[in-house]
């Protein structure tokens, strides 16, 4: 737990690249903490490392293949780096999930006009 808040208080101090390390050794030791992997996310989005957090993303996805959030945010950022077919069927994946997911379906509807 000390490196989790350890890298909490680095990404606070806007050290990035520390608190990263200390993010990456909490989730090789506990790959499924959630918290991790959304500061890991953020920090990697703050540096604009698009690639690293769709890697971030499947990482996630390998553990829980039906977390919606995870792939609407893959989607978005997919989006974000112009692979709109990749971007439409992390959509997909996302409504197939949950069929009420009202915001996948408004993205995906303005995705395909």
């Amino acid at each position: 737990m000390f490196r989790y808040y350890k890298g909490h208080m680095l990404f606070i101090l806007n050290k990035y690249e520390e608190a990263l390390e200390e993010y990456n050794t909490v989730l090789s030791k506990e790959p499924n903490d959630k918290e991790a992997h959304q500061y890991k996310i953020e920090i990697l989005m703050l540096m604009q490392n698009y690639e690293d957090v769709l890697e971030e993303y499947d990482k996630i996805l390998a553990n829980n293949p039906n977390n919606k959030e995870a792939h609407f945010s893959k989607a978005i950022i997919l989006t974000k780096l112009n692979r709109f077919e990749e971007a439409t069927e992390e959509y997909r994946r996302a409504i197939i999930i949950d069929s009420a997911g009202i915001l996948a379906k408004i993205f995906l509807d303005a995705g395909l006009k």
